[in-house]
């Protein structure tokens, strides 16, 4: 099995470890984890429209030791605090897929 994959295959287990212990679960995982969860929350669904980023922001802090590795909330949080709104929500131009693939 590849890397990304078991990466993701953690990822989806850092929410429901299963047993697993946090540290056997690899630093990949337990980022994607929170940026995937940051991004549900975010992003308009069906069935509800899209959090504030400061709502999200709480509840992911609120699921520290938990659901999420401290340390990867707190290095979210570094990262978000000081972001304008249009990074925070991913809706700035060159967060497009476009601009993604021609960048690869």
């Amino acid at each position: 099995m590849s890397a990304v994959a078991v990466a993701l295959l953690f990822a989806l287990d850092a929410r429901d470890p299963d047993g697993i212990a946090a540290d056997e679960i690899p630093l990949v995982s337990r980022i994607v984890s929170v940026a995937e969860e940051y991004n549900a929350m975010t992003s308009n669904r069906p069935y509800r429209d899209a959090m504030p980023s400061r709502v999200a922001r709480m509840r992911l802090a609120q699921g520290i030791e938990g659901q999420f590795d401290p340390d990867v909330v707190v290095a979210f949080e570094a990262i978000l605090a000081d972001a304008a709104e249009d990074y925070r929500t991913a809706t700035r131009e060159d967060f497009g897929t476009e601009a993604t693939l021609s960048s690869v």
